[in-house]
């Protein structure tokens, strides 16, 4: 998958030369939390909510203490002129590594110099979520190979008993061996685990 396929393009955009106020106020009204910054269509910069509270001046109303953005200030005074980007055609995979890699909650995505999308942590999360197949009523079924086993034939042995895999993912224990967790989509996990179990299988859990 790409980052065309999933990157929201009906995009709410700020201009360099906004006041801070202006940019705030839209944030708040889209309930977003990032904005890039473009002239025409050129990506120059990327304000994010934490850009603006950092900017916030503290005070005090009639209500108690309060804060303010400095009086005449602008988005280009503390937006993020060089942002790191990601194009339409990058793999989704590298986009996630990006946002997690530099602790980044957007990515603008551009086609030569042209902000065309942007692509947040909650897509990437949504995009997950769906390939793990966790939105369809489902079980996991966690499974540790033994010597001689092969995930091959343990797949062809589960697709005897009328079950869809929806996805599988590996993770590893201290002793380095592979652990197997697969998502089924099948009504009858407790029978599923006790088939797999009779042909040697070593099932950690059903879930």
């Amino acid at each position: 998958m790409l980052v065309r396929d999933c990157m929201k393009s009906d995009l709410i955009t700020t201009a360099a030369k906004s006041p801070l106020v202006d940019a705030f106020a839209t944030l708040q009204k889209h309930s977003i939390r990032h904005l890039p910054v473009v002239e025409g269509d050129k990506l120059v910069g990327l304000l994010s909510d934490r850009n603006l509270r950092l900017a916030m001046l503290p005070g005090r109303g009639r209500s108690g203490h309060s804060y303010r953005f400095p009086k005449g200030a602008t988005v280009a005074q503390v937006m993020i002129p060089d942002p790191i980007t990601v194009t339409p055609y990058h793999p989704v995979e590298d986009a996630a590594i990006l946002l997690h890699d530099y602790k980044l909650g957007c990515l603008p995505v551009v086609e030569s110099d042209r902000l065309v999308g942007v692509i947040t942590v909650v897509d990437i999360l949504a995009i997950f979520i769906e390939l793990l197949g966790l939105i369809q009523e489902s079980s996991r079924i966690d499974i540790q190979l033994r010597a001689g086993q092969s995930l091959a034939q343990m797949l062809r042995d589960l697709r005897q008993h009328d079950v869809d895999i929806l996805s599988i993912s590996i993770s590893k224990i201290e002793a380095g061996e592979r652990v197997y967790h697969l998502r089924l989509q099948t009504e009858d996990a407790p029978g599923v685990t006790a088939e797999l179990r009779k042909r040697g299988y070593q099932v950690l859990g059903t879930y």
